[in-house]
């Protein structure tokens, strides 16, 4: 038997052998991001199993069973795992940086990633721990411009009470990121924080409520709507309803549908 016969023996034992079952449920996104076939090796791997959960470039999140064979250079260097994932019986590739936790089929749960990736496959940790920190900071303007003008509107009927409340800010949070990860940008939680930052230091002028309230009605029927529901809830977050709230608030449903909102 020659050395080609011997490793298809054994690969077909290997194979044969049936995957550990899944230590928890597991959660597939409609589509996955596509293998990019022209990254640059950065080593190998031995065949390693585990579970990862995974968020994607569009902010799907996945848990599921990998068998990795490769380690590649993706996108700004950073690290990838070129893998086969049981639950699609297909290749697939996973950046370490969107990868948040790794689990043992025991269901040991790795929440340091870099670290599990040194331990694993014996990447250094400067390199497990590179991130696209260049992107994240110079997308930060676009972020803005997306989000601007219903911040600008958000932050002022909060303040209609003379108060800003943490429960306040959280729906308008809600409500700006969900704007932003709709354009397709999936939000790190710096990024998250500095959001929550800005709407707090918002205490717009006439010309800044007046461009935005321009800004949101041109926008198109949907947008206006997801608007609308969440100046509700901001107004409803600290349970109290002012008079002047709701009198804002109509005031704006009126100039964007036509009729009052509550």
């Amino acid at each position: 038997m020659g050395v080609e016969d011997i490793v298809v023996s054994i690969t077909t034992l290997v194979e044969a052998r049936p995957l550990q079952q899944p230590v928890g449920p597991i959660v597939i996104p409609p589509q996955d991001d596509e293998v990019d076939p022209d990254t640059d090796p950065l080593g190998y791997a031995e065949g390693q199993s585990f579970m990862i959960e995974y968020t994607d470039a569009k902010g799907q999140q996945s848990r599921r069973r990998i068998t990795v064979y490769d380690i590649v250079a993706g996108r700004n260097g950073i690290p990838c795992l070129r893998a086969r994932c049981h639950e699609r019986k297909a290749t697939r590739q996973f950046r370490v940086d969107r990868i948040q936790c790794c689990i043992d089929f025991d269901g040991e749960v790795h929440d340091d990633v870099p670290e599990f990736m040194a331990e694993t496959f014996g990447m250094p940790i400067r390199v497990a721990r590179t991130r696209e920190t260049s992107e994240s900071e110079n997308r930060w303007p676009s972020i803005v411009a997306l989000l601007r003008n219903d911040a600008v509107l958000l932050s002022s009927l909060s303040r209609v009470d003379g108060t800003l409340k943490s429960s306040e800010v959280d729906e308008a949070l809600n409500h700006l990121a969900n704007i932003v990860e709709r354009n397709n940008i999936f939000l790190t939680d710096t990024e998250v924080a500095s959001i929550r930052t800005y709407i707090k230091r918002l205490r717009p002028n006439s010309e800044a409520i007046s461009r935005s309230l321009v800004g949101i009605r041109a926008s198109g029927p949907d947008h206006v709507r997801s608007f609308l529901i969440a100046a509700k809830k901001v107004i409803e977050a600290d349970a109290i309803l002012h008079t002047s709230e709701i009198a804002l608030i109509n005031d704006i449903a009126r100039e964007f549908i036509g009729v009052e909102l509550t």
